[in-house]
């Protein structure tokens, strides 16, 4: 049962000037945040809880990042966390203790509680909302970048916040303007990385897949995805789905994910032929996202009359790449 009296000296002692007596009062908090009846007490709380949020305790900012992320659980302590402006004072602490010129790995366990609370947030475009127009998706985005260091600050813990991070931003790419900002920042450049199949972590994978699929729905995210290339012009982020597609083992959410990227970034003519070109040997990964739609762009690299010489002769990788195009036509016309 709870008691109300208990609630409301608790909401009092968030502002007392011990330290422990802060962070232990946020810890009782967050104990009562998934009682329906608790959360009706909280409103009177919220005040306290977004200024202990810059607390000059990491011990009390952390314990109250707590209180949020189990308020977050459910969509009641999510829709209260929204109307008293709780997300806007959460990102705000957020983008300020994560900057990497002053982020310690002690600050981790505060980061992932509220990344926790994020993720439960941005299930809905409520929740998004208060998260837009605030350079919250380019912090995401900068935490994931492996050239900012993150990695080496926060050490263990990082694999987490990216895991996190990633979740996010693959909540907030399926709103309207959370893929516009991800367009914008450029997420997909940052976040390719995570699907790699040398990356053990599924949930990486996962949420990375999710950026993706969401991200290629726009015609900038398409091209974002094909014109991310190495020094041999070779598409970066199409090899490494056609890799991690080739794994016997991939989990079905993940290749569901990968199949739509692939068949969004088809819809451009360079796409599509830039996919087929990466799968002319790969023929049942080919007939599995297109089917006999692959026959036309695979009938575009064989080679033409006019590539011969006046000896009817070709140069020796031509003659090869048809070789290899005749192939993947026999098995398609085949079965179709």
């Amino acid at each position: 049962m709870v008691d109300a009296e208990i609630l409301t000296v608790t909401t009092v002692l968030l502002k007392s000037e011990e330290p422990e007596v802060r962070e232990q009062s946020a810890l009782l908090l967050g104990s009562f945040a998934l009682s329906a009846i608790a959360r009706q007490f909280f409103v009177y709380a919220f005040p306290n809880m977004k200024e202990l949020l810059e607390d000059e305790v990491l011990a009390v900012r952390t314990a109250t990042a707590w209180a949020f992320r189990q308020l977050s659980v459910n969509d009641a302590g999510c829709q209260r966390m929204i109307e008293q402006e709780c997300a806007e004072a959460m990102i705000y602490s957020f983008i300020k203790r994560s900057n990497s010129d002053t982020v310690t790995k002690e600050d981790s366990q505060y980061l992932i509680h509220l990344l926790e609370a994020f993720v439960n947030l941005t299930f809905s475009d409520n929740g998004i909302e208060p998260l837009l127009g605030k350079d919250a998706i380019l912090q995401f985005t900068k935490i994931l970048d492996i050239d900012n260091g993150y990695d080496r600050i926060l050490e263990e813990y990082h694999a987490k916040i990216a895991e996190l991070c990633l979740r996010v931003l693959g909540n907030m790419s399926i709103n309207h303007s959370g893929k516009q900002e991800c367009i914008d920042y450029r997420v997909i450049e940052k976040s390719w990385i995570y699907l790699a199949p040398e990356n053990e972590s599924y949930e990486q994978a996962l949420n990375t897949s999710l950026i993706l699929m969401s991200c290629s729905i726009h015609l900038t995210g398409k091209n974002q995805i094909i014109d991310e290339l190495d020094q041999d012009q070779n598409p970066l982020i199409l090899q490494t789905i056609v890799r991690r597609l080739e794994a016997p083992d991939l989990d079905q959410g993940i290749r569901s994910n990968l199949k739509i990227v692939l068949t969004n970034v088809a819809e451009l003519p360079r796409g599509f032929q830039d996919i087929t070109f990466q799968l002319v040997e790969k023929i049942e990964i080919l007939d599995e996202v297109f089917g006999p739609r692959a026959v036309k762009p695979l009938h575009n690299f064989l080679p033409k009359l006019t590539e011969y010489d006046k000896d009817l002769n070709m140069d020796d990788d031509r003659i090869e790449m048809g070789q290899r195009v005749i192939r993947a036509l026999a098995v398609l016309f085949k079965k179709y």
